[in-house]
């Protein structure tokens, strides 16, 4: 709906340009409602977060360790998870709506290939985990 009332009045190239401008930023906004899984995930474990944020390799989130494996999996494992409610919700929606939900969907399946620096690495670590080792803090995303 917002992208229809912004392609009003527009030429067809405008409206290509405004449709891409529109994608641009509620890319942006995937990626802060993808780090906003895992803050959500942390604080319901109560695991402190110090920091979120955006930089060019993608966002990231700053975190203390889980004390138990479980719930740092459940942590990495909820922005994946936001990703596929995103594209859920989207899929039928026409234009721009519909790409972002394609974009959100490769974003969710991406972060659960287990490759360093993933979601899904941290959570297949979290598992293989003991839990009475101990770690440094967890960097999400980025690895800043």
């Amino acid at each position: 709906m917002a992208g229809a009332v912004l392609l009003v009045g527009l030429g067809p190239m405008d409206g290509h340009l405004a449709a891409g401008l529109l994608l641009g930023l509620l890319t942006l906004a995937s990626l802060l409602l993808h780090e906003c899984g895992h803050l959500l995930a942390a604080r319901a474990s109560r695991v402190k977060v110090r920091e979120i944020g955006l930089c060019l390799r993608g966002s990231y989130i700053r975190r203390e360790p889980a004390r138990m494996p479980f719930d740092d999996a459940a942590i990495a494992l909820s922005g994946p998870l936001v990703n596929a409610l995103i594209a859920a919700v989207l899929w039928t929606a026409p234009g721009v709506g519909h790409w972002l939900a394609i974009y959100n969907l490769v974003l969710a399946t991406s972060n659960l290939v287990p490759l360093p620096g993933s979601d899904g690495w941290r959570a297949f670590t979290a598992w293989n985990r003991n839990p009475a080792d101990a770690r440094s803090p967890v960097v999400m995303a980025g690895d800043k």
